[in-house]
């Protein structure tokens, strides 16, 4: 099992992030590094967080497959509004190879990330995924004080 931040594109390239050089922020430059560390694993199981809708088609997808992780499932920080019931809206849009407008994943500067999945079928089947936020299971955890 490898889980991974992989700090989305637009994220980087912020102010915040300004302690490395521009140029070792940019998506082409970190990709290729990002791409060799997980290469280096054998994972049956990789979680990566902060990725986009797009850099889970465009790069992660084909990537994991090639590696052998053919089934990935993407889950947006946000729900879509008006989806709010619906949790696994976000794997049929894109197991059915449609794209999700972007539009769809809310305002503010972190809505279009999410995390990803991606599985070794030869080795696991998934029979059931969930969409599970953290933060709305804080309140049911005994008081730490």
């Amino acid at each position: 099992l490898v889980s991974y931040n992989v700090l989305g594109p637009k994220q980087a390239m912020s102010d915040k992030h300004a302690y490395s050089h521009y140029t070792l922020r940019k998506w082409p430059f970190r990709r290729a590094l990002i791409m060799d560390e997980l290469r280096g694993y054998t994972p049956d199981i990789v979680c990566l967080q902060e990725v986009t809708p797009d850099t889970f088609k465009d790069d992660f997808s084909p990537f994991f497959k090639e590696m052998g992780l053919s089934q990935g499932f993407y889950t947006p920080k946000r729900i879509p509004r008006g989806e709010e019931k619906s949790p696994s809206w976000v794997i049929q849009q894109l197991t059915r190879g449609r794209r999700i407008p972007r539009s769809a994943l809310g305002d503010g500067f972190h809505a279009c990330l999410g995390t990803a999945t991606f599985i070794r079928t030869d080795r696991f089947r998934v029979i059931a995924h969930e969409r599970v936020l953290l933060r709305s299971k804080l309140p049911l955890l005994p008081s730490l004080a």
